[in-house]
C-alpha cells in the first residue's frame, strides 16, 4: 500500500494475571525487518524492547495464547 511506509502495531496481552505491552512490525517498505513479537516496557529510564516472545500466538486475531512449549517467560 502506498498509505504507510512503515507500520508498527502495540497491544496489551495478559499474562500470568499482568498486564503486558507487545510491539510488533506489520510492514516496513524496501526493508528487510524483524518479524518477532516482543515485549515492551515504559520505565522511568526510558523505552525498552524486550527479547523475542516465540511463545505468544494469536496477537492478531484479538485472541492472544501463550504456549508454555515455545520457551520463553
Amino acid at each position: 500500500s502506498n498509505l504507510a511506509d512503515n507500520i508498527v502495531f502495540l497491544r496489551h496481552v495478559e499474562y500470568r494475571g499482568e498486564m503486558r505491552k507487545v510491539i510488533g512490525t506489520l510492514k516496513m517498505r524496501t526493508s528487510d525487518f524483524e518479524r518477532s513479537l516482543r515485549e515492551l516496557e515504559i520505565t522511568a529510564d526510558g523505552i525498552r524492547v524486550g527479547e523475542p516472545l516465540p511463545q505468544l500466538r494469536g496477537i492478531l486475531t484479538g485472541t492472544p495464547d501463550w504456549n508454555e512449549d515455545a520457551g520463553g517467560t
